[in-house]
């Protein structure tokens, strides 16, 4: 092979990877140990949600209310997985930003109607959330039970929720669940749950449709931050969304546990402790673990304006005001340009273990 031609292959060989290259990308970061970035951005987010469902209670369900019932509002509100997806694009020759926040599950107000609507639930609710995978679940695996909520009902009840939310604006944007008529992520149903509702799938849907308005370009970046791990029903379709969008997608995911390597040297240098199960700080006793901060900042939040003691207190004019155990979230920015000394460097989605909602 003469010089001429091998350049030539080599050049459209090089032209090939870039066209592959630029196609898409999703990673993965896993964090386990708190940095009060990642928490306080996420506890913002549940923030808004907490919000709606305290004005939904007030407009529709005044008075009192049983404690089985209200274990089912305050279990949502705790235990449902929280998206907060933000969108990195150029603006003229400036970058913009655009923020998406997501809740895992039905509409608030059918939650809602579940929890008060009705006569008392015969059980005790069990946390919210989807179903791990089983080992041998494929896309073929999609086949919806045979009663289930339509997507109409879904769109209706949302639509009926968007009152009670913040208003929106050209920044933040509340990920509702929308129909599938012209996503290029499928939605999928595996053992009797509808992935549709995980909140990963929510933002990301919300962000295609704008990007499919004209409101965003594509070719942007995408950061996102999940209060779980990022399912493999979620997985494909997020693969699908950068490949066909031209995005560049990065989740940082949690897991409910601190590793044990982690904990042993975290007690070993005398920053952490164990209490009741979780690694703590050593003098605060303020939990190490980033799933386990963030559990006690939604813990907060629903006693403070969630519980029937909070909304009774409102109801009757008494201001309790919003507090957290962190005295403000950093500025969002500040974790897209920087990432914190303690996390992980990014893994590709290809070496990440497959995990459950």
């Amino acid at each position: 092979m003469n010089r001429a031609r091998r350049t030539a292959l080599v050049a459209a060989l090089l032209a090939g990877y870039v066209a592959t290259a630029s196609a898409g990308r999703f990673t993965t970061t896993r964090i386990d140990l708190d940095d009060g970035a990642v928490v306080a951005l996420l506890e913002a987010s549940s923030q808004r949600h907490v919000d709606a469902m305290r004005s939904i209670i007030k407009a529709s369900y005044p008075g009192g209310y049983s404690a089985r019932r209200w274990e089912i509002i305050e279990n949502h509100a705790r235990r449902t997985p929280i998206a907060r997806v933000r969108y990195e694009y150029p603006l003229g020759r400036s970058t913009a930003f655009r923020t998406y926040h997501a809740m895992g599950g039905e509409p608030l107000s059918r939650i809602a109607a579940l929890a008060l609507g009705g006569p008392t639930p015969p059980g005790t609710p069990s946390s919210a959330g989807s179903p791990p995978l089983s080992p041998t679940w494929s896309e073929d695996d999609d086949t919806p039970p045979a009663e289930r909520v339509s997507d109409d009902e879904l769109v209706a009840a949302e639509a009926a929720d968007a009152p009670h939310y913040a208003a929106p604006d050209d920044t933040d944007v509340r990920a509702a669940f929308r129909p599938s008529d012209r996503t290029v992520m499928k939605p999928y149903w595996h053992q009797g749950s509808y992935h549709a509702l995980d909140p990963e799938q929510k933002a990301l849907r919300a962000l295609e449709d704008d990007i499919l308005d004209g409101k965003v370009p594509r070719g942007g970046k995408v950061q996102a931050w999940l209060s779980s791990v990022v399912c493999a029903t979620c997985r494909r379709p997020i693969e699908r969304m950068a490949a066909a969008y031209d995005l560049e997608v990065s989740f940082t995911e949690m897991v409910p546990f601190v590793p044990a390597d982690v904990t042993r040297a975290e007690i070993q240098a005398g920053r952490g402790r164990m209490k009741a199960f979780r690694l703590v700080h050593a003098d605060s006793g303020m939990p190490l673990g980033a799933f386990d901060a963030l559990d006690v900042a939604r813990d907060a939040q629903v006693r403070q304006a969630l519980s029937p003691a909070a909304i009774q207190r409102a109801s009757r004019g008494a201001h309790s005001p919003m507090r957290t155990f962190r005295l403000a979230p950093p500025r969002p920015r500040r974790v897209t340009e920087g990432s914190s000394p303690s996390s992980s460097p990014p893994r590709d989605t290809d070496d990440e273990a497959t995990g459950g909602c």
